[in-house]
């Protein structure tokens, strides 16, 4: 597995696993040498004339040069997070997650179609229209707002199969409800731009959109601040066959979504993590009523979530939610 070791900030990954489908030990796209097995760094952003259309998935030979432009090294081994714990030194791939199941090496024409761009990566689903999840990190200094938010609402051109459209969610309902949220992603025109995408829009009541969803997106920035940095996984919960569509596209509307969150450096200088389960509608709770293990998420999604990390330690980060390490 590839790691970068950059001096201004760490990443973990979060990894996708189809739990039914038994692995074997040793897995071709863990293996540097192998197509697809890369755990790429996140584009840095270009200057906000270029266009954004044409975006690599992760069959790309390459691998993108990280935003720290930190040197890269090969390291198989697990990382520990507390005791000799440093963000200076611990090797991180970036949040990239792996497709497993019934992906395809190139990533392309299967039903969990990955794409990454400058500010985020995103699983597509093609079965329901929607990414399964969206992966990216925050960190303080890209609390500076720098782009103005745009509204600019579009397919998005790099998804093979075609992304849902604008006509899909007119008159539905629903909002198109952004995973990765414009205002994370005010740190350059690029970013801003790229948010817009359909592929990272999923139907949302209104007042779930608008409220506990908005919310909980709100708090994330708070302790981005607070933290300095947040690594933060985002999606609805496909875990049904079949949901109630919209559009010509047939685009699935999900009963509930999820977001785990990772801060390298908590309430107390030490790592900590939690997952939220929502209820797609409008709901007058606090969002901390949602908190739960980040491993109940696992089990919901069957996502594997930070796998990089030791064993024990990420046993013990994934085994309790403990909102009160949050609610500083």
């Amino acid at each position: 597995m590839l790691y970068v070791f950059g001096p201004r900030k760490q990443v973990i990954d979060a990894v996708y696993q189809v739990t039914e489908i038994e692995l074997p030990a040793t897995l071709p796209w863990e293996t540097p040498s192998e197509e697809g097995g890369q755990a790429l760094a996140r584009q840095p952003p270009s200057d906000s004339s270029q266009t954004a259309s044409a975006v690599p998935n992760v069959s790309d030979e390459a691998p993108l040069p990280s935003r720290s432009q930190g040197n890269i090294a090969s390291d198989e081994s697990s990382v520990p997070v507390s005791g000799s714990f440093s963000r200076d030194t611990l090797p991180a791939s970036l949040e990239i997650p792996l497709c497993r199941g019934n992906s395809q090496q190139d990533g392309t024409g299967s039903d969990h179609e990955i794409h990454r761009y400058a500010g985020f990566t995103l699983c597509y689903r093609e079965s329901y229209e929607q990414p399964e999840w969206v992966a990216y990190e925050i960190n303080r200094e890209e609390l500076n707002k720098v782009a103005e938010r745009g509204d600019n609402f579009r397919a998005d051109p790099s998804i093979s199969t075609g992304s849902a459209s604008l006509a899909d969610y007119k008159g539905s309902g629903y909002d198109r409800g952004h995973l990765a949220p414009a205002a994370d992603m005010a740190w350059s025109e690029e970013t801003m731009s790229e948010s817009f995408y359909m592929s990272n829009m999923s139907p949302q009541v209104p007042g779930f959109n608008r409220g506990i969803w908005k919310n909980l997106e709100e708090e994330v920035r708070n302790w981005v601040e607070a933290f300095d940095s947040v690594y933060i996984i985002t999606g609805p919960i496909l875990e049904k066959e079949q949901y109630p569509t919209i559009g010509e596209n047939k685009v699935a509307v999900p009963e509930y979504y999820y977001k785990v969150l990772f801060a390298p450096t908590g309430a107390q200088g030490e790592p900590q993590m939690i997952g939220f389960i929502l209820p797609n509608e409008k709901s007058d709770q606090s969002f901390y009523s949602y908190a739960v293990p980040v491993d109940q998420v696992e089990e919901r999604t069957g996502l594997d979530f930070f796998h990089v990390l030791e064993d024990s330690q990420e046993n013990l980060l994934e085994v309790e939610a403990q909102p009160e390490q949050w609610a500083q």
